[in-house]
């Protein structure tokens, strides 16, 4: 038996062609490196590993039970890299648990296709998405309440109490999170010390509000010459980020009201979000002069020390190595700023859902396929010594070993096993990552729950006006936006 894991600083590399997962494509990436998506940056399939799941019998050892079908969704195509080892699984799989008949499906999930999908009770019985999109799937009634079959399961005590929230409805089930982000601000620690904003350590003086955050920036520009800050205002990935800002001040995006889905974005709270952010280039001068760009350019900004500071999540650090050269000892980071509503920190990544109408049998089934492959809190020697090399290539390879992203599993034994052999190859002064890591699960917020891609599309444009015209109305801007969104979208949606 072969548990095969992917190395995360191979997926971190590929970051630069995967950042639409995060801001704006429509088809899910895992955010964890997920990146990771985006949580530890896996190919999105559902499970790539050939193994017997640990503690069960051996293969044939479950011959007493009625004979069920379930159907796989988002498998490979036969000449994609990992069709092999899928098929390979699947035979595994079949042999440890022969009641079970596994079928396949290629459909993968896309916000263009899933409703008609759905609607003509075309879904494969376990699907992947995001978890932007689990309210309109649980509120079409596309997706099966698994409670039961959950609870009886070793994810019941393994997940993470916060991923877990965005898939429960009224105590009910709907889907296994199986990977997750949350973003943080990455510093320039180079920048940080040419500004002399760094203690006795050399840890960076991390800004804690957004004022702060202002100031640090001008500080940087005045001592270095160089920008203090980038947010991203193109590809969707504007919209994504500036949500963590608009949150801290006090503001939202969507809201029920009387039933049905409004656009907010126009209140007090937003303008003066956004205010914050023209003020960020035109009144502080904290941003690059061309200050129009995407996530790329941020990170190729960062790591040549053009710009000190962005928001991102923490799996971006080994994309960021392999990109531009930087040095793992030249990065930093801590959670996201606090404004006048609070700290927030954008949580996101991927789920399994179930299609409605499978059955409790099925639904058993197909918890024990997750837990089979890659998507499980339970381990094996053999896995754990895939992970210890790809930790030994990260080192050799130059990535940050050691600083971690929101985890996943707080049960089972994998997260802790997982660590223990983390640290024996930690490279790093773990007090520049500190800030993050031992805080990344506070402040979480879910992304907008309806249209969240389209909203961030929005939202760049208006991203765009006050950082490249400096007389743009904040007001005016949001009015028209919140306007336009609740026309186009979300009247659509109630």
């Amino acid at each position: 038996m072969k548990r095969r894991i992917i190395s995360s600083f191979l997926a971190a590399a590929m970051a630069a062609t995967l950042l639409a997962g995060c801001g704006g494509g429509d088809t899910p990436k895992d955010s964890s490196a997920n990146l990771d998506q985006k949580e530890n940056q896996e190919e999105q399939t559902p499970g790539d590993s050939n193994t017997e799941e640990p503690g069960t019998e051996e293969p044939g050892g479950e011959t007493d039970q009625e004979p069920v079908t379930i159907t796989i969704g988002n498998w490979p195509a036969p000449d994609a890299e990992t069709y092999a080892a899928m098929e390979e699984q699947k035979e595994n799989f079949v042999k440890a648990y022969p009641y079970i008949t596994v079928e396949t499906d290629e459909y993968a999930y896309s916000t263009d296709t899933f409703l008609a999908k759905a609607a003509g009770g075309q879904l494969p019985d376990l699907f992947n998405t995001f978890f932007t999109e689990t309210d309109k799937i649980i509120n079409a009634g596309y997706a099966e309440d698994i409670t039961e079959a959950f609870n009886n399961s070793e994810f019941a005590s393994a997940v993470s109490p916060e991923l877990l929230e965005l898939v429960t409805r009224d105590n009910q089930v709907y889907g296994v999170p199986v990977g997750g982000y949350s973003i943080g601000l990455h510093c320039n620690v180079a920048l940080f010390k040419e500004a002399g904003l760094v203690d006795a350590d050399g840890v960076p003086v991390f800004p804690t509000t957004w004022d702060e955050l202002a100031q640090t920036s001008a500080t940087i520009k005045e001592k270095t010459g160089k920008a203090g800050f980038f947010l991203p205002s193109t590809d969707g990935q504007g919209g994504w980020l500036f949500a963590n800002i608009l949150w801290g001040f006090g503001g939202d995006f969507e809201a029920q009201v009387d039933g049905k889905w409004t656009a907010v974005f126009d209140s007090e709270e937003a303008v003066a979000a956004l205010q914050y952010v023209k003020d960020l280039k035109w009144k502080y001068n904290a941003m690059p002069d061309n200050a129009v760009g995407n996530l790329n350019d941020w990170m190729n900004s960062y790591g040549s020390d053009q710009v000190a500071m962005g928001l991102c999540h923490q799996p971006m650090a080994n994309g960021i190595v392999s990109a531009t050269g930087m040095s793992k000892d030249n990065m930093s980071m801590t959670v996201v700023p606090a404004g006048p509503g609070g700290q927030a920190a954008q949580l996101g990544g991927n789920v399994y859902m179930m299609a409605k109408g499978t059955t409790p049998q099925q639904q058993d089934a197909l918890l024990k396929w997750l837990l089979f492959g890659k998507e499980s809190p339970i381990t094996d020697d053999e896995a754990l010594a895939s992970f210890e090399a790809a930790c030994q290539t990260e080192s050799d390879e130059g990535y940050p070993v050691g600083p971690t992203s929101l985890q996943i599993w707080v049960g089972g034994d994998r997260a802790e096993k997982e660590q223990a052999i983390r640290e024996k190859f930690v490279n790093v002064d773990m007090k520049l990552w500190d800030p993050y890591c031992q805080h990344a699960d506070e402040g979480l917020r879910a992304e907008p729950p309806v249209n969240a891609q389209e909203l961030y599309a929005v939202l760049d444009s208006v991203l765009q006006e006050v950082l490249t015209n400096e007389n743009a109305d904040c007001q005016e801007l949001l009015s028209k936006a919140a306007a336009d969104f609740q026309k186009d979208y979300l009247d659509n949606a109630n």
